[in-house]
């Protein structure tokens, strides 16, 4: 059978500050005709650096060894050239990983994809027909090949870019954390598609991703890199149920799951720096089972009975000269034996379920009817209205944890930025502390903004990277804080302390660029914290960070909000992190909250079909359901320009109610225990009971 070989590869940047060995050693085999092997790790284990050695897409300071063969071809020994013209995009096509930057925004979709024909000398009438049927393959209309990228969403442009690599047929597909930037429900839409591009086209495919979840839903088989290295390699069911290595363990155990009983867990500490790798194991630092041998001699990548095959002392002989039971363990145990059984490495216990009051008895803030729009040019002569936030009412209690969930464009970011008074509302009012902040000018914000403060999204952007970590944790402080340079550099200690950078001294004189992207988000955390607001508003806090770091971030905002009295809305679209580290959840759709109330009865006993839609999307790690296509909402939000009458979820509902759900929208049912739905279906709570109703 045809395959792709990978031996022994190899592959160093040279620069002027040292070699970087991105990928040591790794081997590996993928069978053509549509097999799936998923690529995991965290960011700087080598993914993508092996990605891009396959395609010959490196810079000329990277040095490449190793054999890499697709069926009869050599890749290594051939020329630029010929790869070029015979491989890449033929033999082995790649989808990259921001699909929203890599469209060419000047050109329609149909004439970029027409390109790939065109330089085969295909004409363009018969390019562009060619470009409609593929894009109608890939769940995209025709008519989308007439459209510009902006005028696609997130998951339209991810479409595109694999209907691009299709295009001329090739063999192997290798998709570089192809849905990374999207939210849950078109991230199923597409692990949909790429599940029936296996099938139907018998593309293979590597699957590259940080999230092991995502990658159970599509892979054969799974390879876990750590620091270059491959750690363990084996069938994805062995993998997931019975993981060797201990990293591999690790990584399960910081998934959050939608009905698991225990909260994730996290793995202290970074990877290894590339340019000084260790003699030993690397992974040894973090390791929790790790003994005597593992800190000075390299274990090798070995058969574990019928398992997968991992690279772990725990399973081959141990070198020479190490003692049976003598010597001090690398995390300083003292246990230099190897361990009977190998235990799940964990972070620091679960937090307490915390004792927020009702916020009904105790509110800090609440949003009174609000609706807030922006204009947009429509036309040459008038401008229309964008629907970010349509009458919503929400409190939050003092010391609550709330997340907000949706899918792109619900309205999720808007409502942080109204609860931060970024934008004034067109109707309603803000509540905060008792004093309405709605119609109240900069000047008179200005002890407000000290209340309130916000962690954005990407932690690679929102830190300037001209200032060291000093000073951005310490600006704030120079506009709402003590006068004296030595007050403000102990409540920056103190805040950097708080978010365990610790010691806090040695980041002090550090620039982001030097930080990890957890590290990263922790100043960003830090620099929210250090004024000790009330409210902190975090909007997708942990999307951009690897799944092994996200459980870590998600605790130190809980251990932050349950310490201090924190009142906490977290923007998310990771329902089952919602559902371990928030109290309550509220559900977006187009700017409207269509669901609220406690985390466990919203995961649990969702009434909403858009709840139920959002929930049957998120990724377990059950190797089952390759299998199988996930139930989605089908379809892509309409735009908050032309909200649908009624309920703006109606032309996506398989359960509407035909003259009921297109006519009006419904009102506010109470279910019991702070349970709120907006829908038709349930004009009554459970089990027949009155609902209170709250019309709008």
């Amino acid at each position: 059978m045809d395959r792709l070989t990978v031996e022994d590869l190899r592959l160093t940047y040279h620069g002027g500050r040292g070699a970087v060995r991105a990928v040591d050693g790794v081997s590996f085999e993928l069978a053509l005709g549509g097999e799936a092997l998923g690529v995991i790790g965290e960011s700087g284990s080598g993914k993508s650096s092996l990605a891009r050695a396959l395609m010959r897409l490196l810079p000329k300071s990277a040095s490449v060894t190793g054999r890499m063969q697709l069926g009869e071809l050599d890749l290594g020994a051939m020329s630029d050239e010929r790869f070029r013209v015979e491989v890449r995009w033929r033999r082995l096509a790649m989808v990259m990983q921001s699909a929203m930057h890599a469209l060419n925004p000047v050109l329609r979709v149909g004439e970029q994809l027409a390109e790939c024909w065109r330089l085969d000398g295909v004409g363009r009438r018969e390019a562009l027909r060619r470009s409609g049927e593929l894009l109608e393959q890939v769940g995209l209309g025709a008519r989308s090949a007439m459209r510009y990228p902006h005028e696609l969403s997130g998951g339209m442009r991810q479409r595109a870019m694999i209907a691009m690599a299709l295009a001329l047929e090739p063999a192997v597909l290798i998709l570089d954390e192809p849905t990374s930037a999207l939210d849950v429900s078109i991230q199923a839409q597409i692990m949909n598609l790429l599940k029936r591009l296996r099938s139907e086209r018998g593309t293979s495919m590597l699957f590259i991703t940080h999230d092991l979840a995502l990658a159970s839903d599509l892979c054969d088989s799974l390879g876990v890199l750590y620091a270059g290295q491959l750690r363990e390699i084996g069938g994805a069911d062995e993998v997931l149920t019975a993981p060797n290595d201990p990293y591999t363990r690790a990584l399960l155990a910081s998934i959050p799951r939608l009905h698991g009983g225990t909260r994730p867990t996290f793995l202290p500490g970074a990877p290894p720096d590339p340019r000084t790798p260790s003699p030993g194991c690397r992974f040894q630092p973090r390791c929790p089972v790790a003994f005597e041998p593992c800190r000075e001699h390299a274990p090798a990548l070995v058969e574990v009975g019928t398992g997968p095959r991992a690279r772990c002392w725990l399973y081959q002989p141990l070198p020479e000269r190490v003692g049976p039971a003598s010597g001090e363990s690398a995390n300083g145990s003292g246990a230099g034996s190897r361990p009977s059984t190998p235990p799940v490495p964990g972070g620091v216990p679960a937090p307490g379920s915390g004792s927020a009051a009702s916020p009904a008895a105790q509110p800090l803030a609440r949003l009174e009817g609000v609706s807030l729009y922006y204009w947009v040019r429509r036309g040459l002569f008038g401008n229309a209205p964008v629907k970010a936030l349509e009458q919503v009412d929400l409190t939050l209690g003092r010391g609550e944890s709330v997340a907000v969930v949706g899918e792109s464009g619900s309205g999720k970011s808007t409502l942080g930025r109204a609860l931060l008074r970024l934008g004034v509302p067109l109707r309603g009012r803000i509540v905060f502390d008792g004093q309405d902040i709605t119609a109240l000018t900069e000047a008179e914000l200005h002890g407000f903004r000290r209340q309130v403060q916000a962690v954005f999204q990407d932690p690679y952007a929102s830190l300037s990277p001209y200032m060291r970590v000093f000073d951005l944790v310490e600006e704030p402080l120079q506009i709402h804080g003590p006068p004296s340079h030595k007050a403000r550099q102990e409540r920056v200690l103190t805040a950097l302390e708080h978010v365990k950078l610790q010691p806090a001294s040695e980041f002090l004189e550090l620039y982001p660029h030097t930080l990890s992207g957890g590290q990263r988000q922790r100043v960003s955390i830090a620099r929210a914290m250090v004024l000790e607001p009330q409210l902190l508003v975090a909007d997708e806090p942990v999307s951009m960070i690897d799944a092994s770091s996200r459980a870590e971030i998600l605790y130190l905002l809980r251990e932050l909000q349950e310490g201090r009295d924190l009142t906490l809305l977290t923007i998310t679209h990771d329902l089952a992190s919602a559902r371990h580290f928030a109290d309550r959840i509220a559900v977006m759709y187009l700017g409207r909250v269509v669901e609220l109330g406690p985390a466990r009865r919203v995961i649990e006993s969702p009434k909403h079909p858009y709840t139920r839609g959002l929930l049957a999307a998120v990724p377990e790690p059950d190797p089952a359901n390759r299998h199988q296509l996930r139930s989605v909402i089908e379809g892509e939000p309409p735009s908050a320009l032309q909200v649908p009458s009624g309920c703006p979820f109606h032309t996506r509902c398989a359960e509407a109610i035909a003259g009921v759900c297109d006519a009006t929208f419904p009102a506010v049912t109470h279910h019991g225990e702070g349970h709120d739905v907006a829908c038709h279906l349930y004009p009554a709570g459970d089990d027949g009971a009155t609902a209170e109703v709250r019309g709008r």
